[in-house]
C-alpha cells in the first residue's frame, strides 16, 4: 500500500515495511521480527509521519484490532 500510494518512485527506493506497536519496547520488537529477514521500521502511530497514518486506520480502530489479538509472552533470553 505504501508503495502505490505514498513512495515517490523517482526519488524513493522500494519501502521497507512499518511494524507499528504500542511502545518502543526494545525486547518486544526483537521478539516480534524473530526470523524475519527483510528491512524493516518501527514506530508507534504517533511517530509516523502524517503522510503515512493518512492511508493507514485510525489509531482506535488499530488499537481494537490489536486487542483481539493474543499478546505472546516476553522472551526470557
Amino acid at each position: 500500500m505504501v508503495d502505490n500510494l505514498v513512495r515517490d518512485k523517482e526519488h524513493d527506493g522500494p519501502t521497507i515495511g512499518i511494524l507499528i506497536s504500542e511502545s518502543r519496547d526494545r525486547s518486544m520488537v526483537e521478539y516480534a521480527l524473530r526470523g524475519h529477514n527483510q528491512p524493516l521500521a518501527v514506530s508507534t502511530y504517533a511517530g509516523l509521519p502524517e503522510k503515512v497514518r493518512e492511508p493507514l486506520p485510525a489509531a482506535d480502530d488499530l488499537a481494537r484490532i490489536a486487542d483481539g489479538v493474543p499478546t505472546p509472552s516476553h522472551p526470557t533470553g
